[in-house]
């Protein structure tokens, strides 16, 4: 018989799980706090304006070199696509 780990969480972590933060999918994928948060970073500015080019990023927050690069590795995790040099969430799970 195998043991889940979740059925013996409590049901505010089971409620948060549903949804997960952009802090959180970032602290998923880096221990160190500043690459989490300039990955975090990146994720929520294509959040907010839908699909982020390389020449919108605001270069006082982060070099264009740093915004690819972690453009560029949630492209390489999945959760980005990068197509007509504009980067945008992937939509892996409608029905279109």
């Amino acid at each position: 018989m195998a043991i889940r780990y979740w059925e013996y969480e409590d049901a505010p972590l089971k409620e948060k799980l549903k949804s997960p933060s952009v802090r959180e999918v970032a602290k998923i994928y880096f221990e160190n706090e500043t690459k989490a948060y300039r990955f975090a970073l990146a994720l929520l500015e294509v959040k907010k304006k839908g699909m982020l080019r390389l020449k919108d990023c605001d270069t006082k927050i982060l070099p264009i070199a740093t915004w690819k690069r972690y453009l560029d590795f949630g492209v390489q995790v999945g959760l980005l696509k990068h197509e007509n040099n504009a980067y945008s969430f992937t939509d892996r799970y409608s029905t279109r």
